[in-house]
């Protein structure tokens, strides 16, 4: 199921459809999924710098981390099998956005390819 995510760039807005991440799927993410699947939204109670691994991801994708008022704090394009991905700083939202034709305008602008 999927709703709208409406977050913040560079003084640009952008409205996304995201699959929300429960609890106990947290540790899977893109894992054994498709290219062609949602963006993933994982959303944390209180700032914390999420390590990430993109091992069993076949694809790459890009990571977004934001911070409480929806603004984007650092992005980056995570290469399939890399063993961990660590943000610099603290963050309340992660968006893994699978890189496809999709997702192409937006990923873009993120990450500048």
């Amino acid at each position: 199921m999927s709703e709208q995510f409406i977050f913040r760039a560079r003084r640009r807005r952008f409205s996304l459809f995201v699959s929300r991440v429960g609890y106990f799927r947290r540790g899977i993410g893109l894992m054994f999924r498709t290219r062609y699947t949602w963006p993933l939204l994982f959303v944390f109670h209180r700032p914390c710098r999420v390590a990430l691994t993109s091992w069993f991801v076949f694809f790459p994708f890009v990571a977004v981390w934001l911070d409480s008022r929806r603004r984007v704090i650092e992005s980056c394009i995570v290469r399939p099998f890399m063993l961990t991905i660590v943000p610099h700083c603290s963050a309340h939202y992660l968006v893994e956005i699978p890189l496809n034709r999709r997702n192409s305008k937006i990923t873009r602008f993120l990450v500048g390819k």
